[in-house]
């Protein structure tokens, strides 16, 4: 265990250190047994993709693509012409005014039946929900080779279900 914050230590700090380094290191710090040269690298693969992580969220927060009239220039010309935005705040703002008023205090309660203490449903709600013997399946969970029964298979959606699901060979 101490070698591997010392392994990941290393390779935060120099990204180019070698095996043989770390393994110099770990003598020098007077960790016994030495780890082998394949657990030394899954350690520096470790950090390696952390760093990639890290810094591939930098690179998405400095990116600032500017789009001519799109985003917020185009919101800003709407607001300009038509004064929208100004009246649909306007609107939301007064309706949940009226919600406040007409609920006179009442706070809604969360949803916690059927729920173990992390919000998950629970063993036994899951058992009562499952289809029972001879239950239909509502239509939209069936399989695409059961949907595709009287539709026409040259369709873009049964085509596309069908490339999606096939093995890559037969394609």
């Amino acid at each position: 265990m101490a070698s591997r914050q010392v392994l990941q230590a290393a390779r935060a700090a120099n990204p180019r250190v070698t095996t043989a380094e770390a393994l110099r290191i770990l003598g020098a710090q007077g960790i016994a047994p030495l780890p082998s040269e394949s657990t030394i690298k899954r350690e520096f693969s470790r950090v390696d993709d952390r760093r990639e992580h890290a810094e591939k969220k930098r690179r998405a927060a400095r990116e600032v693509v500017e789009l001519a009239f799109a985003g917020r220039e185009l919101l800003l010309a709407a607001e300009a012409d038509t004064g929208g935005i100004a009246a649909l705040t306007a609107t939301v703002t007064r309706l949940a005014e009226e919600a406040r008023a007409a609920s006179q205090g009442q706070t809604p309660a969360g949803d916690v039946a059927h729920r173990d203490s992390r919000g998950h449903f629970t063993v036994g709600y899951n058992r009562r929900r499952r289809c029972k013997r001879g239950e239909e399946i509502a239509s939209c969970l069936r399989p695409v080779a059961e949907k595709a029964v009287g539709r026409l298979s040259s369709s873009p959606r049964f085509v596309m279900s069908s490339l999606r699901r096939s093995p890559p060979s037969s394609r």
